[in-house]
């Protein structure tokens, strides 16, 4: 799993290019829309670079050889999460630096609203990943690319229809969002990461299934 993890940093740094360039657009638009840009923009799209490193695995039929390393499927899976889980961390910390810094350039001081948007990407990162990497491993990049807006298109039909629902209906939640504004936001923040943590763990079984069925 360790020379998994290298193999897909050593891609990354293939990358450096695209992310220094990714870096000045994020800072021009942070200086234009505010530094909090910075941190959504960059977590958002390195992130999801680990769906890339899949993509590379793939290409000219690489996995039938990869697996004929000592590499298990099982493992290959859960080192996809780990290096996501990292890449997601460590473009996070990164970004806040770089929105922390653009800010006091700025002549802005860095309050604590600034570390707690940025704490509240990690859920949000976690579940995009968790929805894209079975994806990803199952059809590939190209059609995960219309799996994923198919899926992204029932998210939005089920949310609406629960909306028009709730409107039929005439149903007030407005108790339990106040209810929800009472409570301590770090007790909410820890809610939402574990039940993101949990949609990746069912996330990361289903991949295994999927790479288990799979055939190269």
């Amino acid at each position: 799993m360790k020379g998994l993890i290298i193999k897909d940093f050593k891609l990354l740094m293939m990358q450096k290019s695209f992310f220094v360039t990714l870096t000045i657009v994020a800072i021009f638009f942070g200086i234009t829309t505010g530094s909090i840009f910075v941190i959504g923009f960059l977590t958002m799209i390195c992130s999801m670079f680990a769906l890339s490193t899949i993509s590379y695995d793939e290409f000219d039929n690489g996995n039938a050889f990869l697996f004929s390393l000592p590499i298990t499927r099982k493992g290959y899976v859960i080192e996809k999460y780990i290096f996501a889980i990292m890449l997601g961390v460590i473009s996070l910390i990164l970004s806040t630096i770089i929105a922390c810094i653009l800010t006091l350039f700025l002549n802005s001081t860095v309050t604590n609203d600034l570390f707690l948007i940025a704490l509240i990407y990690i859920p949000i990162v976690l579940i995009l990943q968790s929805l894209m990497l079975p994806l990803q491993i199952k059809f590939g990049s190209e059609k995960s690319r219309v799996a994923m807006f198919i899926v992204f298109a029932i998210i939005f039909i089920i949310g609406y229809g629960f909306n028009e629902l709730i409107r039929i209906l005439n149903i007030d939640f407005t108790p339990v969002i106040n209810t929800l504004l009472t409570m301590n936001i770090s007790m909410i923040l820890v809610i939402v990461m574990l039940l993101s943590l949990i949609i990746m763990f069912i996330s990361c079984k289903i991949s295994m299934k999927i790479i288990k069925n799979k055939e190269f």
